[in-house]
């Protein structure tokens, strides 16, 4: 396992960053409570978008 960098986090959820081998980012969204982590590659996601994502999950979490 490579070493992740927080990034950002919620009351629900955590953001981190890591690089693979090859320098190329993966972004992880871990669940607080249930430890689910959503992966998205940094190929195709960059950081304003997985911030937004992040803002996103926290504020559906909030209204249920």
């Amino acid at each position: 396992r490579f070493m992740r960098l927080l990034v950002d986090d919620t009351d629900t959820h955590r953001l981190f960053m890591e690089k693979n081998v090859f320098g190329i980012k993966r972004w992880i969204i871990e669940d607080r409570e249930t430890h689910q982590e959503m992966i998205f590659n940094g190929l195709w996601y960059n950081q304003e978008k997985v911030v937004h994502i992040l803002r996103n999950l926290d504020t559906l979490a909030k209204t249920y």
